[in-house]
C-alpha cells in the first residue's frame, strides 16, 4: 500500500496531466484605456485568483462573473474564490487602464511623457491581471491580447506565437519588477544567434528620426552580440529591451539602465537621442545592464556578486566588442578597484555581506563602490584561476555558459553560497567557494596587484599605479572573444 501511494504522489509531482493551464484573452479598447479580460481554466485549478494590490479593485468597471452562468465571483479582499467551479469555465471582467496611459508631463525619469495624440500604456505594477495564487513550475499561462493593429506590444513574456500576440508568462515573481509597454511604439525584434532574439522597443521614437532610431536599435544588436560571442551564444531565447529617448541637457548618453525579471528578464534604457552614435558605443551602460542576465536573482546581502559581474564584464565585453583596447579595458577595471579601497575605507570596518542592508543608513556612494569592485575583483580572481588551474582551457565564460543552461529561469533567489557551490560544480573547482569565504565575510578589500602584475603591468605590491603594460597570454585570453558562438 504504501508503494501505490507513493507511486501516485510521484505522479502528482512530475507527471504533466496534473499541472494547471489558464488561457487569459485580453480585448482592450482602441483608446488603451481599460480592457476586457477572460480567463478560462483547463483541468485541475486553483482555488484563488489573486492579485498583488488590495487597491486594484478600484480599477474594477465589471466584477468578475463566471461566463457560462453570469453569476458573481465570490471577492475576498484580493483574492477571487473559484473553488468548485468546472474544469473548463470561464471568468469575465473588466478594468480601466486609465492610470497606466502616459501622460504628456515630466516625472521620475521621464517615464511618464508621450507625444499629443499618442496612446502609450506602460505598466510596472499588475493591477490588471488576478493570477493563480499558486503558479507551480509545471503550471503555464498563456495570455494573448486582443488590439488594434496600429499597436505594437513589448513584454518581459515569452512570445509563443510571433504572428500574434500570443504569450506565456515565466515563474518568475512579479515583485521582482517589470515593465509592460502597449500602444504608439516602435518594436524591433532582432535575432541574436540561432533561436535567441531581444525585443527593442523605443518610446516616443516619432520624437526622435527614424535613422536614429535604427542606429539605437543597431548598437543595442552589438551589445547583445557581445554578450553571445562571449559566452558562446546568447543566454536567453528572448529578452525585453525598453527605450526611452529622453530629450534634455547634453550628459551620458545612457543616464540610466536598469535590469527587471518579473515573468521575465527585461532591460530598461534611458537615453539622449541628442547625442551622437558614437558616444553610445563609448558607454559602458548598456554592456553592464546586458551582462546582469548572466546570473539568477541573488538575494540582496549578495548583490555584490551581480552587479561585481557586470562591472567586470562591462569592460571585458567593450574590449572584446574593439569598443576599448585591451590596455583601456584594464586600465579601467584597475581606477574601479581604486575606487573600491576608498569606499571600503570610507565606512569603517563591515563585513561585504553586511554592506548592502548598511547602504541603506547612510554612505551610500563609499558602500556603492564597495558592492560593485569587491565583486568585480571577485569575478576576475576567478576568471584568472580558472584558467591558470585549467591551463587555458577554461574560463569564467565557460561556466556562465553552462550556468545560462540551468539556472536562468524561475523563482529560485539565490544566496551566494549557493551560487558559488554551483559555480564550483559547474566548473569541477573550489575555486568560487574559497573566494566567496574569503571576501563574504572581510572588512577589507581584496588585494589584486598580483592579479594584474599576471595580467602584463609593471606594479609592486604597494603601488597604487600602473606600469607599463605587455600583453600576456592570459591578458589576451580574457580580453579575446572565442569563436565558438552560435
Amino acid at each position: 500500500m504504501i508503494g501505490r501511494l507513493s507511486f501516485i504522489v510521484f505522479l502528482s509531482i512530475f507527471n504533466p496531466a496534473y499541472a494547471s493551464h489558464y488561457q487569459y484573452t485580453v480585448k482592450f479598447v482602441d483608446s488603451l484605456a481599460s480592457a476586457e479580460i477572460t480567463v478560462c481554466l483547463d483541468g485541475e485549478q486553483d482555488d484563488y485568483l489573486e492579485i498583488d494590490r488590495f487597491v486594484a479593485y478600484k480599477t474594477l468597471i465589471e466584477k468578475p462573473k463566471i461566463k457560462e452562468t453570469d453569476t458573481d465571483i465570490e471577492i475576498e479582499g484580493r483574492f477571487w474564490n473559484i473553488k468548485g467551479l468546472n474544469k473548463n469555465a470561464c471568468v469575465e471582467y473588466e478594468v480601466s487602464l486609465v492610470e497606466n496611459l502616459l501622460k504628456r508631463s515630466t516625472k521620475k525619469r521621464g517615464l511618464s511623457t508621450s507625444k499629443e495624440n499618442q496612446k502609450i500604456l506602460h505598466i510596472e505594477e499588475n493591477n490588471w491581471l488576478w493570477l493563480p495564487e499558486k503558479y507551480d513550475s509545471l503550471d503555464t499561462i498563456d495570455i494573448e491580447l486582443i488590439l488594434s493593429k496600429n499597436y505594437q506590444v513589448s513584454t518581459p513574456w515569452q512570445q509563443l506565437d510571433f504572428n500574434k500576440h500570443l504569450y506565456r508568462l515565466g515563474h518568475e515573481p512579479q515583485d521582482w519588477g517589470f515593465h509592460i509597454v502597449i500602444g504608439d511604439i516602435d518594436v524591433a525584434q532582432i535575432e541574436i544567434g540561432n533561436d535567441r532574439r531581444i525585443n527593442i522597443a523605443t518610446i516616443n521614437a516619432s520624437g526622435t528620426t527614424k535613422s536614429t532610431t535604427q542606429f539605437i536599435n543597431q548598437w543595442l544588436r552589438n551589445i547583445a552580440n557581445s554578450v553571445k560571442n562571449y559566452l558562446g551564444q546568447y543566454p536567453l531565447k528572448q529578452m525585453q529591451v525598453v527605450v526611452y529617448p529622453q530629450d534634455g541637457v547634453k550628459r551620458s548618453p545612457v543616464p540610466w539602465g536598469e535590469i527587471s525579471r518579473g515573468n521575465g528578464l527585461g532591460i530598461l534604457f534611458v537615453i539622449r537621442p541628442d547625442h551622437a552614435i558614437e558616444d553610445f558605443y563609448d558607454d559602458w551602460t548598456a554592456s553592464h545592464e546586458f551582462a546582469h542576465s548572466l546570473l539568477p536573482k541573488l538575494r540582496y546581502r549578495d548583490i555584490w556578486l551581480s552587479e561585481g559581474l557586470a562591472s567586470y564584464l562591462q569592460y571585458v565585453l567593450m574590449a572584446q566588442n574593439n569598443q576599448l583596447t585591451k590596455e583601456q579595458s584594464w586600465k579601467r577595471i584597475y581606477k574601479g578597484f581604486q575606487k573600491g579601497i576608498k569606499g571600503t575605507q570610507s565606512v569603517g570596518r563591515e563585513k561585504l555581506l553586511d554592506v548592502s542592508d548598511n547602504r541603506k543608513r547612510g554612505a551610500r556612494s563609499g558602500r556603492t563602490m564597495r558592492i560593485y569592485w569587491s565583486g568585480a575583483a571577485y569575478f576576475l580572481k576567478a576568471d584568472i584561476r580558472l584558467r591558470k588551474e585549467s591551463k587555458g582551457i577554461v574560463g569564467l565564460n565557460d561556466v556562465l555558459l553552462k550556468l545560462s543552461n540551468c539556472c536562468l529561469k524561475g523563482s529560485k533567489v539565490w544566496s551566494g553560497g549557493a551560487l558559488a557551490s554551483k559555480l564550483d560544480e559547474l566548473s569541477n573547482t573550489t575555486v568560487f567557494s574559497i573566494l566567496y569565504k574569503n571576501m563574504a565575510y572581510s572588512s577589507e578589500f581584496p588585494k589584486f596587484n598580483k592579479e594584474f602584475e599576471s595580467l602584463g603591468f609593471d606594479i609592486s605590491e604597494s603601488s597604487i599605479m600602473l606600469g607599463k603594460y605587455s600583453e600576456t597570454t592570459l591578458s589576451n585570453s580574457i580580453m579575446t572573444a572565442r569563436n565558438h558562438s552560435q
